[in-house]
């Protein structure tokens, strides 16, 4: 299994647009083959600050999602709401 976060810093006034950008997202990416979770978290100690949390079964399916046309639109919107883009992590489940 792969595991994704992506941190997210939102700009000032931005958070009623990133959140329907993401709630897209989220729906879409979800009816994915081979997508086993995908959630948005909120760091309720820092304004403005949010994480995407994602599974996937495998390296594959991750390259398939990340050619979705939902995501890469995704992507373009999400830009300029953003303090220097998605700072995204990947991961090897171990356990």
């Amino acid at each position: 299994m792969i595991c994704v976060y992506a941190n997210a810093s939102v700009k000032a006034g931005c958070e009623d647009a990133f959140l329907k950008v993401a709630e897209a997202l989220i729906r879409h990416s979800r009816g994915e083959a081979g997508n086993i979770s995908y959630h948005l978290c909120k760091d309720p100690s820092q304004e403005g600050k949010y994480v995407f949390m994602e599974s996937w079964e495998n390296d594959e399916v991750l390259d398939r999602h990340m050619q979705m046309p939902h995501f890469i639109e995704a992507g373009r919107k999400l830009e300029p709401l953003l303090h220097g883009g998605l700072d995204i992590h990947k991961l090897s489940a171990v356990l």
